[in-house]
């Protein structure tokens, strides 16, 4: 609708970020350094989301503003879950 083609990362990031996690996990996949890879993975994406929603400011579509700002509050309801497990 706006003509605003998504922006893909590279296969070279995607491949290092899957490797890395592998090995993060092969060196210890018990439940919390598993729910602690994905707590960080949560609250790096929240602070990304936020970061380009300050940056669009008034400016962006009131039903993008609405998804990106419940993609935040699912992160923040995943992050509480996880807690349990660190």
């Amino acid at each position: 609708k706006n003509k605003v083609e998504p922006k893909t990362k590279g296969l070279l990031a995607n491949l290092t970020s899957t490797f890395a996690m592998d090995m993060e996990v092969k060196k210890d996949n018990s439940d919390s350094k598993i729910a602690d890879i994905l707590t960080k993975g949560f609250v790096m994406g929240k602070i990304d989301i936020e970061k380009k929603l300050k940056a669009l400011g008034k400016e962006s579509d009131k039903k993008i503003t609405s998804l990106a700002n419940d993609l935040v509050k699912f992160n923040d309801e995943e992050i509480e879950k996880l807690k349990q497990y660190l």
